[in-house]
């Protein structure tokens, strides 16, 4: 059954015009494996930058 029923489009609408406005996730801290990869990959260029910019 297709979810894009024309009462759940204005629900989401809805939704989404209350939700309070929040600034962009800038790391995403899960604990699955492919987000412990990306924030260990993140961590490795953020520490290389910092690397370059003492240097």
């Amino acid at each position: 059954m297709a979810a894009l029923h024309h009462r759940k489009v204005e629900t989401k609408k809805k939704k989404a015009r209350r939700a309070i406005p929040r600034p962009a996730v800038t790391r995403n801290q899960g604990n699955t494996a492919a987000a412990r990869t990306r924030l260990k990959k993140a961590s490795g260029q953020a520490r290389t930058a910092k690397a370059k910019a003492s240097a």
